[in-house]
C-alpha cells in the first residue's frame, strides 16, 4: 500500500518567482515557475495558491494569467484563477482534463506563467511569499521565498547607502552633485519589491541678516524618476520663523542649472501655498508633469522676509558639519481606480559646503560678499551663512568715557559702538512694518530728570534722544546702521550726551545696548564703567586720650584730613540754595558725661570747625555743624573733655562720617600708640580693666579644728577714686562653724563697715580712697592686708573662694585662689582605711571576723564620732556567743573604743562609739567579733564602714551633722587574724581564690561526684558505683542531705530503702543514713536517691560506695544525673551540679562485649533484632517464590511475645490480575520450613495467640490484605543472642515489580518491671549488586530458557519485567485489494501461565488512506492459528485491527510462529 506523495521539486532552478519593475506606480509582471514530482491529473483537481502578494493596487477578481512555458499539455487556457488584493492571495486551478506532463523517468511536471500587477506609489520590501499545492484536497508545501523558492524577501542592496549618498554627494561642495541614480541590479529576484522614492535635495539662502529679504534656492533629485502617474505634490517643511505672512500663491521660479541635458527638467513658474506658522511650502506638480512623463531634477527659487531675530528652535551646529537640515517631503497620490493609495516620503536638506558662501541671483552659484548699504567691506559670508533661515545675531560692541567723577557735577559721556549685522530703520515684524530703535542702559547715578536730551552723533542717529531717569537713553536710527567688525572702520557710530552726577558715590557700571524689534547682545569694552562718582575718604584720622584710669577726667583729641573737599554745592535738597554735610564722630562710648547739645569743642585756628558740638553719651556720638568748607588735603584738629566710667574697656572703634555723601570705607580711626611706654592706653576711651592678685594662708586644715587663723594679702592694679566708691569682698568661706569674726578681724589699710555672713561664707568691708594715684604710676603697688579666726567644720571641703573688688556697687574684678589645698577654709576630707577578714566560710559554723582601721586625720571627740559597720548579713542567732542586740568586741587595740557594740542581726549593722580623741593617725586600731554563719550559702555581702561626725562643734556644738568619712582599703592583719581549727580547706570555686571576705558562705558542692555501672544490658541487674568529695564540712546543726536525682529508668524493688555497699575498706557507706535513720542505707523514690549525713562529713575527703538497681527494658542514653547538698533551714538551696559519668568500657557480660561509654550509669543498649535478614529464590512473574529469613534478638523473647514481619504488598498498579497477586485464597496459617542458615524455631512459634497447646506449631499467620506475617512465641521462648532461620512461599505478581523493604518488630515482651517491645526496623536484604540466590534449575520452569539469576534478584519481591524478546510480521502481497497472508514469529522472556489466563494480543492491523486508519474487510471471526505442532483458534476484530491469541503454558526463550 505504498503510494508516492505529491510535492514540489525544491531545486532553485525549478521553482522561482521574479518581477519586471520595482518602480512605484508602474506595471509589474510576476513570472511564476513551478515543478512537481508527479504528473497533474484532472481527477486530483490540482491547484496552486500563492500567498503574501501584498502591497499592490491591482483590484481583486480574476487576473489575465499568461502561460509562458512548462511541460507538455500546459497552456493559458488551463489557468483559471481567483485574485484577492486585500490579503495578497492568488489561487490558480489547473483545469486541463486528462494528464499534464509526467517525465517518463522522474515523473516531474513544470508550469510557467505571468501574473500582471501594478506597483503601489509607496516603496516597500519584498514580502515573504508562500506557495502551497493541493491534490485531491490534500495540501503539500509550502515553498517559502528565500528557502525552497528561488526568490528573496526584503530588498536588494542599491549601493547607495541610503541617506549617506546625500551627505557625501550633496554637501561636499557649495553646489549639488547631480548624478544619474541606477536601479538595484537584483530587483527582479525580489518580487513586489518597490523602490522607496527618496528625495535628495540641496537648499541655500542669499542673506543671513535679520529683517532682510532672503532668496532660497532648491535643487531636488529623486531616487527614481517622478512618474506622472503618481500625480506628485512637493511639500517643503521646516521653514518656520520667517516674517513672510501666509500666501496661497507664492511665486516659485523653476530654472535650469546649466548642466547636462540628460535629465528631464522644468523651466517654468508655478505658485505654491505658503504657511508662515507651519513654515511649509506646498507645490502641486500636476500642471507641470504629465501622466506619462518622467522628471529627474527640479531647481527652483522663492523669496522670504527674514525675522528680526534667529529662530531659537533651530539648533544649528558649527560648520562644516551637516546639521539642522530642513525636512522635505514628496507626496504621490495614485488614481482612485488603482485603490487610492498614497505615500509620503521625507528626507533631509543641507544648505552649505566646506567654504563660506551665500546663494542669490545665479542659482547654484556661490557668492561671498554683501551689499555695501548693509555691511562694511570687511563683513563677508561665513561657513553656515547659506543654511536656510540660519540668521546671524545682532551684537553691539561699545567703548565709552566721561569728563567728571565728582559728586553733584555735570558729566559729558561719549559712546562709540558698532553692530554685527545691519540695523535697518524699519523691519517687517508680526505682519507690520515697525520703526527700529537703539537703547543704551546702565547709566545709573545721575540726577538728570526724564525727558528729551541733546545727542551729538556722526549722522547715524536723530539729534535728540529720550532720557529715562532709570538709567536708559533711547536713540532713533536716522539711516541703516551698516554692519562692521572694526572699531575704526566706516561702520563705527559715535554718540555724545551730558548728565548730572548724584551726591553719593557710585562705582560706575558697564553699558548694555539693545535694539527693537531685534534680539541682541552687547559688549562694553571700557576699562571701568561710566557714571563713576568718588566717595568721601579721610587720608588722616587720629583719636587719642589723656588718661586710662577708671572714674578719671579724660581729654579726647581728634585730627581729620579729607580726601576731597566738602563744598556747599551738595545741598540737603534741591530747594536749598546751598549747604554743607555735617560731620559725626561716633564710638566714644564708656564715659559718664551726660548728653549735651552744646559740648565745648576746642578747635585749631581753622574757622571751618564749630566751637560746640551735640554730644550723646549712650552712643558716644559728637555731631559737628561745619562753619565753612573743608579743603581736600588739609588737616583739622579739635578736642573735648569727658569722665571715664568705672568699668575697664578696650579702646572702642571710633569712626567719622559726613551725611549727604558716602564715606569709603566707614572704618575706625587709626589708633595711635602713646610714647614713651609704647602701650595702647592713650587710644581714645581705652579704660584700664581693674585686676588683682591675692595670697592667703591658714593654721590648720583638720575637720573640727576650733582655732583656724586666715591671713590674706590683696594687690590691685588701679588707684581708688572716690567717684568709684570702692569695696572689697571675700566670698565662698563656707564650712565654718564660727558665727562672728568681729573680735579677730585685723586690717592694714583703712577700712569701714566690716560684715561677716557665716551662712554664705561672705566677708565684706569698704575702702577709703586715696587722693593721688599710687606709686608706681601704673597702680600695681596698691595693696590691702587683713586676717581673722574661724572654727573648721566637721566635713572635708575644697571651697571656691573669690576676692571681689566693686566700684559703685558693680563688680570690677575677681580673683580666685588657684591652688585648692591652700585656699582659705580648705578642710581635708576625712578618710578611713579599713580591712576585714573571717576565719570560716562553712554554713552553720562559728565565724570570727576581725576589723582594722586607720584614719588620715585626728578624730576629735567634740564632734561626737561614730563608727558604723553595715551589710554584715547572713548570720544566725546564737545567744551563747552574743547577747541579743549586742556584739562583744574582742582584742580591741585602743581604749577609746566602747564594748559591746550595738548590733542589728537582720540588717547586719553594728555601731561603735569613741570615748576620747584619737589624735594620731598611726598605727591603725582594730577589734574582732564572733558570730554564727547561716545555713544558706551566699556571696560575700557588700560591707560598708562609715565613720561620721554626728555633731558640728564650734559655736554650735550640739547641732546634728551627717558627715561621713570616705573609705579606703587597708589590710595588714597577719598578726591579728584568728584562724579556724581545723583549718579551712581551699576551694577553686571561692571568688578570687579567697574565702576570707566577711560572711562569704561557701555554696555546699562537690569537688568530685562520679558514677559508673557494671552492665548496659536491658532488664539486667546493675551495680552503680559512686565516689564523692565535698568542698565544705557538713555541720550537724544544718542536718545536711545529699540528693542524687534523675536516675531515670532505675528499678528498685526494695524501695524506699536502698542498701548501700562498701567500695573500700573504710566502709564509707556507713557515714550515710536513710531518711528512716538506717545506717548504710539511702532512700530511693521517683528516680531520686537521698543520703542523710547525720554524723558529719568532712571536706576534701573521698567517700566511695555502691548500690544495685534493675536496668530498664527499653534502650536509653545515660541520663544527666545531678547531685546537690541540702541544708535544713537554708533559705536558698545550694547549687545543683551534674554527676561525672564513667565513659569507659565495662567488662564483657556473657556473650556480649560492651563498647566505650557503656559504663555510663543507666546507659542501656536498645534491644533489637541484631540479625534480621531476608532474601528470595525466584524473580519470575506469576511463579511461586521462596523467602528465606534469619533473625537474632539482643533480648530474650519469652512466651506470649509476638514477632511481626510486614511489607509484603506488591507495588505494581498495572497488574492485570490483582486478585491473584499473592497465591493465598484467604488470610490464615502459612507453613514454615527449616533452612540450614540457623537454629530451628518451628517448635517455638505458632499461628495464633493463647496459652501453650493452642494454635499450630511450625506455622505463622499471614494477613494477605496487610502483607504481614505474625509468629506467636510459645514454650521456652527465643533466647537472646541466638540465630534462628526459616523459609516460606508466596506467588509473585504477573508484572514486573521493584523490590519491597520488609520490616520486623517484636511486641508483648514481659521483662519483669514493664511490658516492652522491640521497635520496627527494616530487614537486611542483599545489596542490588548481589545476584539472586536461586539455582539455574529453579529458574528453568517447564523447560524454559531464561537468563540466570541477575544482580539484585535476591531482593524480596524483585520481579522481572515480562518482555516480548522477538516479534516479526510480514505480508505476501502489497497490491491493493489482494488476498494477503500474514506470518508472525514471537519469543518471550518469561514463561506464560495458562492458569492465570494469559494471552497474546496483536494491534494496529489496519490500512491507511489519507493519513486516516481504515478497517480491514471481514467481520469478527475465529481464525486458525498454526503454532509449532498444533492449531488453536484466535479472535479477529477487523474494526479495531486486533488479533487475540490464547496460550497454554509457554516456555520462555522459545520461538513460536504462526
Amino acid at each position: 500500500m505504498f503510494i508516492r506523495s505529491a510535492s514540489f521539486v525544491t531545486a532553485s532552478s525549478k521553482c522561482s518567482i521574479t518581477q519586471s519593475s520595482p518602480v512605484p506606480c508602474n506595471n509589474n509582471n510576476l513570472t511564476v515557475s513551478l515543478t512537481f514530482n508527479v504528473p497533474l491529473f484532472a481527477a486530483c483537481a490540482p491547484s496552486v495558491t500563492i500567498s503574501g502578494l501584498t502591497g499592490t493596487v491591482t483590484p481583486s477578481g480574476s487576473l489575465g494569467l499568461v502561460s509562458t512555458g512548462g511541460s507538455t499539455g500546459f497552456s493559458t487556457a488551463d489557468l483559471a484563477n481567483v485574485w484577492n488584493r486585500l490579503d495578497g492571495t492568488l489561487t490558480v486551478n489547473v483545469t486541463k482534463s486528462g494528464q499534464i506532463g509526467g517525465d517518463v523517468t522522474t515523473g516531474e511536471t513544470s508550469i510557467v506563467f505571468n501574473v500582471p500587477l501594478k506597483n503601489p506609489a509607496s516603496g516597500q520590501d519584498a514580502p515573504v511569499l508562500s506557495v502551497v499545492g493541493s491534490f485531491g484536497g490534500v495540501s503539500f508545501g509550502p515553498l517559502l521565498s528565500g528557502h525552497f523558492l528561488a526568490s528573496s524577501s526584503g530588498h536588494p542592496d542599491d549601493g547607495l547607502g541610503g541617506d549617506s549618498y546625500n551627505i557625501t554627494q550633496g554637501v561636499s561642495s557649495n553646489a549639488p552633485q547631480l548624478t544619474m541614480l541606477p536601479l538595484p541590479t537584483l530587483y527582479s529576484q525580489f518580487p513586489l519589491f518597490v523602490v522607496t522614492n527618496h528625495m535628495w535635495t540641496f537648499v541655500a539662502q542669499s542673506s543671513p541678516f535679520p529683517c532682510a529679504a532672503n532668496t532660497l534656492t532648491f535643487a531636488l533629485q529623486g531616487r527614481v524618476s517622478l512618474l506622472g502617474a503618481c500625480n506628485p505634490v512637493i511639500t517643503i517643511g521646516g521653514l518656520g520663523g520667517t516674517a513672510t505672512p501666509d500666501n496661497a500663491s507664492l511665486p516659485v521660479s523653476f530654472v535650469s542649472d546649466g548642466s547636462s541635458a540628460n535629465f528631464q527638467r522644468l523651466t517654468t513658474t508655478l505658485y505654491g501655498n505658503w504657511s508662515q506658522k507651519a513654515g511649509n511650502l506646498t507645490i502641486n506638480m500636476t500642471s507641470a508633469v504629465t501622466a506619462v512623463s518622467m522628471v529627474d531634477i527640479l531647481v527652483f527659487q522663492i523669496t522670504l522676509a527674514n525675522a528680526p531675530f534667529p529662530d531659537s528652535a533651530r539648533s544649528l551646529c558649527t560648520p562644516p558639519l551637516a546639521c539642522d537640515r530642513v525636512v522635505t517631503g514628496v507626496t504621490s497620490v495614485v488614481s482612485t481606480s488603482l485603490g487610492g493609495t498614497a505615500f509620503t516620503d521625507s528626507q533631509w536638506m543641507a544648505g552649505y559646503g566646506s567654504a563660506p558662501a551665500v546663494f542669490g541671483g545665479t542659482p547654484l552659484v556661490a557668492g561671498t560678499t554683501f551689499s555695501i548699504s548693509q555691511a562694511a567691506s570687511e563683513v563677508v559670508a561665513a561657513i553656515g551663512d547659506a543654511l536656510p533661515l540660519n540668521l546671524r545675531s545682532l551684537t553691539f560692541n561699545m567703548w565709552n568715557s566721561q569728563t567728571s567723577a565728582n559728586p553733584c557735577d555735570n558729566n559729558a559721556i561719549t559712546v562709540t559702538l558698532r553692530v554685527s549685522v545691519p540695523v535697518f530703520t524699519t523691519c517687517l515684524y508680526k505682519g507690520a512694518v515697525v520703526q527700529t530703535n537703539v537703547t543704551l542702559s546702565g547709566l545709573v547715578g545721575s540726577t538728570t530728570p526724564s525727558g528729551a536730551i541733546n545727542v551729538v552723533s556722526s549722522g547715524s542717529f536723530a539729534s535728540t534722544g529720550m532720557w529715562l531717569s532709570s538709567g536708559s537713553l533711547v536713540l532713533t536710527p536716522a539711516t541703516t546702521l551698516i554692519a562692521s567688525t572694526q572699531a575704526s572702520a566706516s561702520g563705527a557710530h559715535t554718540i555724545i550726551f551730558t548728565l548730572t552726577n548724584q551726591q553719593s558715590a557710585n562705582a560706575g557700571s558697564f553699558l548694555t545696548a539693545t535694539s527693537s524689534p531685534y534680539s541682541s547682545s552687547s559688549n562694553d569694552n571700557t576699562n571701568g564703567g561710566v557714571m563713576s562718582i568718588l566717595p568721601l575718604n579721610w587720608s588722616t584720622k587720629i583719636a587719642s586720650q589723656s588718661t586710662p584710669w577708671p572714674c578719671a577726667p579724660n581729654t579726647i583729641s581728634i585730627t581729620l584730613q579729607p580726601f576731597i573737599s566738602l563744598l556747599s554745592t551738595c545741598k540737603a535738597s534741591a530747594a536749598d540754595s546751598a549747604g554743607r554735610p555735617n560731620i559725626t564722630i561716633s564710638g566714644l562710648t564708656g564715659t559718664t558725661t551726660g548728653n549735651n547739645a552744646s559740648l565745648a569743642v576746642m578747635a585749631s585756628s581753622s574757622n571751618s570747625l564749630p566751637s560746640t558740638g551735640s554730644w550723646n553719651r549712650a552712643t558716644g556720638t559728637l555731631v559737628l555743624v561745619l562753619a565753612g568748607d573743608l579743603i581736600a588735603g588739609t588737616a583739622y584738629s579739635f578736642s573735648i573733655v569727658v569722665t571715664n566710667q568705672a568699668q575697664g574697656q578696650a579702646a572702642p572703634s571710633v569712626s567719622a562720617f559726613a551725611d549727604r555723601v558716602s564715606l569709603n570705607p566707614v572704618s575706625s580711626f587709626a589708633l595711635q600708640l602713646d610714647p614713651p611706654n609704647g602701650t595702647s592706653e592713650n587710644n581714645a576711651m581705652f579704660i584700664r580693666t581693674p585686676s588683682m592678685v591675692s595670697l592667703a594662708s591658714q593654721t590648720n586644715s583638720y575637720p573640727c579644728y576650733q582655732n583656724n587663723q586666715i591671713s590674706v594679702t590683696v594687690t590691685v592694679n588701679v588707684p581708688f577714686f572716690a567717684l568709684c566708691t570702692p569695696e572689697l569682698s571675700m566670698l565662698g568661706l563656707t564650712g565654718s562653724t564660727t558665727s562672728s569674726i568681729s573680735d579677730s578681724f585685723i586690717s592694714s589699710s583703712n577700712s569701714s563697715a566690716v560684715s561677716w555672713n557665716p551662712v554664705d561664707g561672705s566677708l565684706r568691708f569698704g575702702l577709703i580712697p586715696t587722693s593721688l594715684p599710687p606709686t608706681p604710676a601704673d597702680g600695681t603697688g596698691n595693696q590691702v592686708v587683713f586676717s581673722f579666726i574661724v572654727s573648721n567644720g566637721a566635713s572635708g571641703q575644697t571651697p571656691s573662694v573669690n576676692v571681689v573688688l566693686k566700684f559703685n556697687g558693680t563688680q570690677s574684678c575677681t580673683y580666685t585662689f588657684p591652688n585648692p589645698t591652700t585656699t582659705p577654709l580648705y578642710i581635708q576630707t576625712p578618710k578611713l582605711l579599713s580591712g576585714s577578714a573571717q576565719n570560716s566560710p562553712y554554713p552553720c559554723d562559728r565565724n570570727t571576723i576581725t576589723f582594722q582601721f586607720q584614719p588620715n586625720v585626728p578624730i576629735y571627740a567634740i564632734c561626737t564620732p561614730k563608727l558604723i559597720i553595715q551589710g554584715l548579713q547572713g548570720s544566725a542567732k546564737d545567744t551563747q556567743l552574743n547577747a541579743d542586740g549586742q556584739l562583744t568586741l574582742l582584742s580591741t587595740s585602743h581604749p577609746s573604743l566602747a564594748s559591746p557594740a550595738a548590733w542589728d542581726m537582720v540588717s547586719g549593722s553594728m555601731n561603735v562609739s569613741f570615748a576620747t580623741d584619737i589624735l594620731s593617725a598611726s598605727p591603725a586600731f582594730f577589734f574582732s567579733v564572733t558570730i554564727r554563719n547561716q545555713a544558706t550559702f551566699q556571696s560575700a555581702p557588700t560591707v560598708s564602714v562609715v565613720l561620721q561626725y554626728t555633731t558640728m562643734g564650734g559655736s554650735t556644738p550640739a547641732a546634728l551633722g551627717t558627715v561621713v568619712w570616705s573609705m579606703g582599703t587597708l589590710w595588714t592583719m597577719s598578726t591579728i587574724f584568728q584562724p579556724r581549727t581545723p583549718a579551712v580547706s581551699p576551694w577553686t570555686g571561692d571568688p578570687g581564690g579567697s574565702w576570707t571576705a566577711p560572711l562569704y558562705i561557701r555554696a555546699p558542692s562537690f569537688n568530685t561526684a562520679w558514677m559508673s555501672q557494671k552492665t548496659a544490658l536491658a532488664g539486667a541487674v546493675n551495680t552503680i558505683s559512686t565516689s564523692l568529695n565535698l568542698n565544705v564540712d557538713l555541720i550537724s546543726l544544718c542536718r545536711p542531705q545529699i540528693v542524687i536525682t534523675n536516675l531515670i529508668g532505675a528499678c528498685v524493688t526494695s524501695a524506699p530503702d536502698l542498701m548501700l555497699a562498701p567500695s573500700n575498706p573504710n566502709n564509707d557507706h556507713l557515714n550515710f543514713w536513710s531518711l528512716s535513720n538506717r545506717s548504710g542505707y539511702g532512700t530511693f523514690s521517683s528516680s531520686t536517691l537521698t543520703l542523710l549525713a547525720s554524723i558529719g562529713v568532712s571536706s576534701q575527703v573521698g567517700y566511695m560506695f555502691s548500690f544495685n538497681i534493675t536496668n530498664p527494658v527499653q534502650g536509653q542514653q545515660s541520663p544527666l544525673i545531678s547531685i546537690q547538698i541540702q541544708n535544713t533551714g537554708a533559705i536558698v538551696p545550694s547549687p545543683v551540679m551534674p554527676v561525672s559519668r564513667d565513659s569507659s568500657t565495662p567488662a564483657a557480660s556473657g556473650s556480649y562485649t560492651f563498647a566505650a561509654g557503656d559504663a555510663m550509669p543507666l546507659r542501656v543498649i536498645t534491644p533489637q533484632f541484631e540479625v534480621r535478614s531476608i532474601y528470595q529464590l525466584n524473580p519470575l512473574p506469576g511463579q511461586l517464590n521462596t523467602f528465606v529469613v534469619t533473625i537474632r534478638a539482643s533480648i530474650a523473647l519469652p512466651d506470649n511475645s509476638v514477632i511481626t514481619i510486614s511489607g509484603f504488598l506488591p507495588n505494581t498498579p498495572s497488574d492485570p490480575s490483582p486478585s491473584s497477586r499473592l497465591d493465598l485464597a484467604v488470610s490464615g496459617p502459612l507453613q514454615l520450613d527449616n533452612t540450614q542458615n540457623g537454629n530451628s524455631l518451628l517448635a517455638l512459634v505458632k499461628d495464633s495467640a493463647g496459652p501453650s497447646g493452642t494454635g499450630t506449631l511450625g506455622n505463622g499467620n499471614f494477613d494477605r490484605a496487610l502483607g504481614r506475617l505474625a509468629l506467636y512465641v510459645t514454650g521456652a521462648g527465643l533466647g537472646a543472642g541466638i540465630n534462628y532461620a526459616f523459609q516460606f512461599k508466596l506467588r509473585n505478581p504477573q508484572c514486573s515489580m521493584s523490590a519491597v523493604q520488609p520490616c520486623i518488630r517484636a511486641s508483648r515482651i514481659n521483662a519483669g518491671c514493664v511490658v516492652a517491645s522491640l521497635d520496627r526496623n527494616l530487614m537486611t536484604t542483599f545489596p542490588a549488586t548481589v545476584a539472586g540466590m536461586s539455582s539455574q534449575t529453579e529458574l528453568n520452569v517447564d523447560g524454559s530458557i531464561v537468563p540466570s539469576a541477575q544482580l539484585g534478584e535476591a531482593l524480596p519481591l524483585q520481579v522481572r519485567q515480562p518482555l516480548i524478546l522477538a516479534a516479526y510480521v510480514q505480508q505476501s502481497s502489497a497490491f491493493p485489494c489482494d488476498s494477503n497472508e500474514l506470518t508472525f514469529l514471537f519469543r518471550t522472556s518469561v514463561p506464560l501461565v495458562n492458569a492465570l489466563g494469559q494471552k497474546l494480543v496483536f494491534y494496529g492491523l489496519k490500512g491507511m488512506r489519507g493519513n486516516y486508519s481504515v478497517a480491514m474487510p471481514g467481520g469478527l471471526s475465529q481464525l486458525p492459528v498454526k503454532p509449532v505442532g498444533s492449531y488453536e483458534a484466535a479472535t479477529w476484530d477487523p474494526v479495531q485491527g486486533t488479533l487475540t491469541v490464547p496460550v497454554s503454558s509457554l516456555e520462555a526463550g522459545i520461538d513460536y510462529q504462526f
